[in-house]
């Protein structure tokens, strides 16, 4: 896929043009009354703007993310960073996909976008055989010079009755942003299904963009699947 903005030259461009702390103009001219009582988004997000945005966010995620972002000494790379968090192709690049044996562990992979921006996936298997307990969770992890942003995940959950027979079938979809140039959402309940002796949980995530230089919002589609001796799983843009 192609990313704008996001190619190593590019941020390295990015930087050079602008020093630490710089902020971006809000081009927008004078509206009549009736439209300016509309709430505008702003035009760009900028570092001031970012921290300003992370300090007001009282969860421990933003926390994480704001000592971290501070710890950029460099102000490009405060500034490449901020670029890419309001870059709607990168977000729409995070996306990854898993399948396997349904053995107990953890499985990780990490795809690079480019020099700054990675994508990990995370796939970890619960099977308890005394209680037939059977889970898997699977999240893709958007990450900027180290730094996570977006994680988005889905987790599926059976208990094994007997050899074949699935109980407390069940499913969720949880998000975790610090990219304050969006707001991500998923529904507060994920459908899950039971088909035979495999069980599927789907879910739409919808992210859309607090500033109009990310542009129009994105869609993904995450759905996972749990059989008796396997499992898959995805989160992919529509």
């Amino acid at each position: 896929m192609r990313i704008r903005t996001a190619t190593v030259a590019t941020v390295a461009a990015l930087a050079v043009a602008a020093p630490a702390g710089t902020a971006f103009a809000d081009t927008s001219t004078g509206d009549s009354p009736a439209v300016s009582a509309v709430k505008k988004k702003p035009a760009q997000l900028t570092v001031k703007g970012y921290i300003k945005a992370l300090k007001a966010d009282k969860s421990p995620a933003a926390a994480k993310t704001l000592k971290a972002f501070k710890k950029l000494n460099d102000g490009k790379k405060q500034y490449a960073f901020v670029k890419l968090l309001q870059n709607r192709d990168v977000y729409e690049a995070v996306a990854g996909r898993t399948k396997g044996i349904l053995k107990n562990g953890t499985r990780t992979s990490t795809k690079q976008l480019n020099a700054p921006v990675k994508v990990t996936s995370s796939t970890v298997v619960t099977k308890d055989d005394k209680s037939g307990r059977r889970v898997v969770t699977f999240t893709v992890t958007e990450r900027i010079y180290d730094i996570p942003v977006t994680s988005e995940r889905i987790s599926v959950r059976y208990t094994l009755k007997g050899k074949k027979k699935i109980a407390d079938p069940s499913a969720s979809t949880r998000i975790t942003n610090t990219n304050k140039a969006i707001t991500i959402r998923a529904p507060k309940t994920t459908p899950v299904r039971v088909k035979g002796t495999s069980v599927s949980g789907h879910s739409t995530i919808k992210a859309t963009g607090t500033v109009e230089s990310f542009g129009k919002g994105v869609t993904k589609k995450a759905d996972s699947r749990i059989g008796l001796s396997s499992y898959s799983a995805s989160i992919v843009t529509r």
